[in-house]
Formats: C-alpha cells, structure tokens, sequence
C-alpha cells in the first residue's frame, strides 16, 4: 500500500514527493532501504520519518541518513515486527509533502499478545488474548478439550473471534470454565500453540437475618443466617 498526500498549500509542486516502495520480498534478518527525495526543492528540506504515526530517530533497529532534498531510511536486520506503514514528511519554508507505504517482512508468527490464564466472575464478559505478529498474517484456531481429543471452538451469539485472533465471551457460564488451546501459524516456521485455563468464579453473599425484637436473659434465640460460599470452577 503506497499513498501520497499533496502539501496544503496553493503552489506545492517545489516539493512534490517521488513515489518509494520497499522491496515485496522482504525477509526476517535481511536489511531493506527505501529513498524519499524531492523534485523541485529550492531550499534544504528537512525530513521526518514515522511507522504507524511514531516519529522515527536512529537507533539501533534503523538508521535514517539525511541529505538537502533526500532521506534514506534503513531498517536493520527486520523481524515480523517491523512490519507496518511508513511514513516520509518533507518540509522546507516553501511548503510540505508526505508519503506513506507499507513494509511486509515475511517471517514466522510471533507472539504480539500471548494467551494467558485467566479468572472471570460469573456472569462477565471476557476476552481470552491471543494474537502474532507475522507476514503471510497468521491464522488463529481456538480448541477445547472433549474426553481425550482438542476440537474447535464453535461460535455463536455468546462466543465469537475477534479480528485479531482472540476470543470473546459473553456473559461467561459456569460451562466456559476450563481449558483452551490457541494455534497460530502462516505456512511459515513452526506453528504457535499455547494452553491456557478459564476459571470461574462465584463471590460469597451473606443474605440479611434479624434477631427477635426482644429476649429474655437465657431464652434462646432462633435466626437463620444463609451462606452462598464462593467457589471456583
């Protein structure tokens, strides 16, 4: 994905960004460098770099080289994570441009937010985190348990995947607790897979009791005093 958005000003030729793409190849571990020049520039231009609207400063995951009319911009030794939207903002006293496109590393999911075990109240909704990082974008799979076998979560009106991968539960029931299985994987490297708990929990409530207005010294006093124990499932 390439876009180039024109300078708010009338006369915005002087800084007309020339279109930059990143190699379609691109892999984990090997160095890309995309160039973002001007046609026009009368005075020094001054560059910007952003990814997914982060400014960007050399550091040791990429370096940025700067000219009077142009900029190169390295990413070094790329993994799954670098990919995303990248952006050249160009200004002068004359005016501005920007150009944005996109970089795709080609590597083997990663984690971007691992599954965990969770503790949810009777009755809330929850989300059970699942999501990678990774170009083909990965796959994701739920499974739960059935006697000895791991089959797929069925989705419904309560339990559905979201577009990053997670699941999400409605009003969770005492049958939601247990175990369940995320796969990631996208034909690359080795398949993700991480198993995680769902506990249930159900809070103790004590339900309002009343002594006898009146009693005599030694009489017993009848009153009830009902117990709902929290119970975890």
């Amino acid at each position: 994905m390439a876009t180039s958005v024109e300078c708010g000003i009338v006369n915005c030729k002087w800084s007309k960004i020339k279109p930059f793409h990143f190699p379609a190849d691109a892999r984990v571990g090997e160095d890309v460098q995309v160039l973002c020049s001007t046609v026009g520039a009368k005075n020094r231009v001054k560059f910007t770099w952003f990814k997914d609207s982060s400014v960007i400063k050399t550091e040791e995951q990429w370096t940025v080289l700067d000219h009077e009319t142009f900029s190169v911009f390295v990413v070094k030794s790329p993994s799954v994570e670098s990919s995303g939207n990248y952006t050249c903002v160009a200004r002068s006293s004359d005016g501005e441009d920007k150009y944005t496109t996109e970089l795709l590393v080609r590597g083997p999911p990663k984690w971007r937010n691992e599954p965990r075990n969770i503790v949810v109240s009777l009755g809330e909704d929850s989300i059970l985190d699942c999501s990678a990082w990774g170009y083909p974008r990965p796959s994701v799979h739920w499974k739960r348990p059935l006697g000895t076998e791991m089959t797929p979560v069925m989705e419904n009106a309560r339990i559905s995947k979201l577009e990053d991968g997670s699941l999400r539960i409605l009003g969770v029931t005492q049958n939601d607790r247990g175990y369940y299985m995320c796969e990631v994987s996208n034909g690359i490297g080795s398949t993700l897979k991480k198993t995680i708990q769902l506990t249930v929990k159900v809070h103790m409530k004590i339900q309002p009791f009343n002594f006898p207005p009146s009693v005599e010294e030694g009489q017993k006093s009848p009153s009830s005093m009902w117990v709902d124990w929290k119970r975890k499932f």
